[in-house]
């Protein structure tokens, strides 16, 4: 069975289920699901917006 997961909050970590990168999450929407997105390693990077089904709680490897 899967555990709910907490919706994120601007200043969490999260992963695209895709990549392995970890984002900084600067902003989100809960209406609609989304959430803003910047590479923590890159702050300087263009912002994107993913669904909050696109990303998992960032934790290390190791």
């Amino acid at each position: 069975m899967n555990e709910a997961k907490p919706d994120p909050i601007p200043g969490d970590i999260v992963r695209e289920k895709r990549y392995a990168q970890p984002l900084e999450v600067t902003r989100t929407w809960p209406d609609w699901k989304q959430l803003e997105v910047v590479p923590q390693a890159k702050p300087e990077a263009p912002k994107r917006v993913l669904r909050f089904d696109e990303v998992d709680p960032y934790k290390k490897e190791g």
